[in-house]
């Protein structure tokens, strides 16, 4: 069985990235410096977690005290966790990141769950889908697999929707647009068409979240402050979190995930090579800048290329022809 997932798909944006991710199986161990920290994940796994905590009811909806308490324990025990292989001078210059994790997520929550509108139907939804003409053409079995945000129906209209969320420095026009044009989305939303276990889906919702800078003139509790009074305004709410809804695609995208999955195939026994213009947020970029005669330290070894699938339940397992 050969496995391709979006997350190594997006790798392949950078052959060596893929090459040290997915070949050599390689992840980040420890964190010499504050640009190394990754906030998206941590802000992406905390609205997971929001999911989860509304989705396994074991939460009320619209107590927003409890949620948001729950919320900030799992991000400073999410950055605890990276920060504990960190260098020592990253721990004091980490203090902004966390409070602006727990603003995004405020202002998320805010958007989203203070109204009735909503409801979650599946958060952090796992699928496989068998690539049927790719695995005749090889002679065994190709699964192109992943896992999706959020699967939400909105209880006015009754429709459901797969909401995907991205932290992004940019909003607007080339936002939206690379979110049409890429296979992630269409993937997805063929995938759910197939599958037997969930109603008809009728669209899509894709949220950029970005971080509101802090200028040179201010220190930080003034950045702080300021912050915490734009979480509270609905004006300036759509300045750093912003939502773009699709129509569901007219048809399938399963040519375009073949041609996708293909590609990661035939990048494993490719010479890797280097796309400098995409360094500054990669795991990997200690090891190919080559300064540091102990960069190959900071990384360990993954037990799968995969991680994200391992050990969880699959909920849509889908042929696609």
């Amino acid at each position: 069985m050969i496995i391709v997932t979006q997350s190594e798909i997006e790798a392949l944006r950078c052959p060596l990235r893929h090459y040290y991710s997915y070949i050599l199986r390689l992840k980040v161990d420890y964190y010499p410096s504050k640009n190394y920290i990754p906030i998206g994940f941590i802000t992406h796994g905390a609205i997971d977690r929001l999911y989860n905590m509304v989705a396994d009811g074991n939460i009320v909806l619209y107590d927003g005290v409890e949620i948001l308490s729950g919320l900030d324990h799992y991000i400073e025990s999410e950055f605890d966790r990276y920060l504990h292989k960190a260098a020592a001078d990253v721990m004091r210059q980490i203090e902004e990141d966390i409070d602006m994790v727990k603003i995004l997520v405020k202002w998320y929550f805010k958007s989203i769950f203070m109204t009735e509108d909503y409801d979650v139907v599946k958060s952090e939804a796992v699928f496989m889908a068998k690539m049927m003409r790719l695995s005749e053409k090889y002679g065994e079995e190709i699964i192109f697999g992943g896992k999706m945000d959020t699967i939400f129906k909105d209880i006015g209209t009754g429709k459901i929707y797969l909401h995907e969320i991205k932290t992004k420095s940019f909003f607007g026009p080339v936002a939206r647009t690379e979110a049409m044009k890429g296979v992630q989305i269409n993937a997805y939303a063929t995938v759910l068409r197939h599958a037997k276990e969930l109603p008809a889906l009728d669209g899509i919702l894709y949220t950029v979240i970005k971080k509101p800078a802090k200028l040179k003139s201010e220190s930080l509790e003034e950045w702080k402050q300021r912050v915490e009074s734009l979480a509270e305004s609905e004006k300036t709410y759509n300045k750093y979190i912003q939502r773009y809804p699709f129509p569901l695609p007219a048809h399938d995208y399963v040519k375009q995930m073949e041609g996708a999955v293909e590609d990661a195939i035939f990048a494993r026994k490719r010479p890797p090579y280097r796309r400098p213009y995409l360094c500054d947020y990669c795991d990997f970029r200690l090891l190919c800048d080559k300064q540091d005669p102990n960069a190959i330290t900071y990384y360990k070894k993954k037990e799968d290329p995969h991680e994200e699938l391992m050990g969880v339940h699959v909920d849509y397992e889908v042929e696609l022809q």
